[in-house]
């Protein structure tokens, strides 16, 4: 380097091997020896990668003597450090402004999520499990924007700058499966939602037709106006368990391992913790549909007797 001249990198044929030079001096040979089977690269490709890799060292080790490169470096650092100042604070920002939307959705809505009168979800549950996921959402947008200015500064200066670069890889590499993944997912979690809003459609369906019947608009010999209510709220959950069932296969992770066995576990947990339940829920639709008691009867039950108001 402390010769005159541009320090333009060249490369020249040998005798025994391709000569990487400097300003027209020879500083290195490779050889075939020196060639990686791994790579599978010609001798002419490996010198020419040998001599774009000293090209670059020269070009770096220059700029960092250079005060008009590292000044300009710093102003770009500085402004790098602005940048990401201004987005972490539109980030606190926009999670502040969802928190909001979503805290006051869910407060409107939760409620309406019933089955049989029973709320499905409670309404401090929810709120608490929203600001969660938006406090996770948060928390990885400014670690990711923080990698980020980290490797841009350290890609300012030319002493630092593989280090920066070494980061950036870092951090495709670790996002590029996830963000092809998801890509990959996207057809199929498409496929699930449209299975569950046609079983939405068709809940919706079902009710008008079950209104029509308890209001006594339609009339079935098949179905009283009396049992309307556990039927319909009974029809609702075959649908949506055969929606489970056909989007299963659709959701993301369905196939691994994992997601195998927590639903075995679920299931076995269920199967032996409801065996008293499902057996209430079978005495109950022997009565209902039985038709053993009607609404208005008066009837006696051991030692206590009275008039059915509500079946």
């Amino acid at each position: 380097l402390e010769l005159a001249g541009p320090h333009a990198v060249s490369v020249k044929g040998g005798a025994v091997g391709m000569e990487v030079q400097i300003n027209g001096a020879t500083s290195f040979v490779v050889t075939p020896g020196d060639l990686d089977p791994a790579r599978e690269e010609t001798l002419e490709q490996a010198t020419q990668r040998a001599a774009a890799a000293l090209a670059k060292a020269l070009r770096e080790s220059a700029e960092s003597r250079n005060l008009e490169t590292l000044t300009r470096a710093l102003a770009l650092a500085m402004a790098g450090t602005a940048l990401y100042a201004g987005m972490v604070w539109v980030a606190v920002l926009a999670r502040r402004a969802l928190v909001r939307q979503l805290v006051a959705f869910t407060h409107r809505h939760t409620a309406k999520l019933q089955l049989g009168g029973v709320a499905l979800l409670q309404r401090e549950r929810m709120t608490r499990f929203v600001r969660a996921v938006l406090t996770l959402v948060y928390r990885v947008l400014v670690l990711v924007l923080t990698l980020e200015w980290i490797s841009f500064v350290l890609r300012s200066f030319p002493f630092s700058r593989a280090w920066g670069e070494s980061l950036n890889s870092y951090l495709l590499g670790l996002a590029m499966p996830i963000l092809t993944a998801a890509i990959e997912s996207v057809p199929e979690l498409l496929t699930a939602l449209l299975i569950f809003y046609l079983a939405y459609l068709m809940t919706q369906a079902l009710g008008r037709f079950f209104a029509r019947v308890q209001s006594g608009v339609l009339q079935l010999q098949w179905l009283d106006a009396d049992v309307v209510v556990p039927t319909q709220r009974i029809t609702k959950v075959v649908v949506w368990l055969f929606a489970l069932a056909m989007a299963y296969p659709y959701l993301p992770g369905s196939d691994t391992e994992a997601f195998k066995g927590l639903s075995v576990l679920v299931g076995l947990m269920i199967s032996m913790g409801a065996s008293s339940l499902v057996g209430q829920a079978a005495s109950g639709l022997i009565l209902t549909y039985g038709r053993v008691f009607r609404k208005g009867e008066y009837v006696r039950l051991a030692d206590h007797e009275g008039t059915v108001t509500e079946m």
